[in-house]
């Protein structure tokens, strides 16, 4: 869970960083099927510190 105290973009990153380290996991493994599957996290990994930065421009 993460921290409650923490601000959008803090929970953002956060959430960030877990789909990024899942996605590491996932390119890792036997199974073909799962590691292609690292993909989607990996960019919906950037795009969410794509969001976080632009928004914090835009501030």
């Amino acid at each position: 869970m993460i921290n409650p105290n923490k601000t959008l973009s803090q929970k953002a990153l956060a959430g960030a960083s877990f789909l990024r380290m899942h996605a590491k996991a996932m390119a890792g493994d036997d199974d073909f099927f799962v590691a292609i599957m690292s993909e989607p996290h990996t960019i919906a990994a950037n795009a969410i510190e794509q969001l976080v930065k632009e928004n914090a421009e835009l501030r």
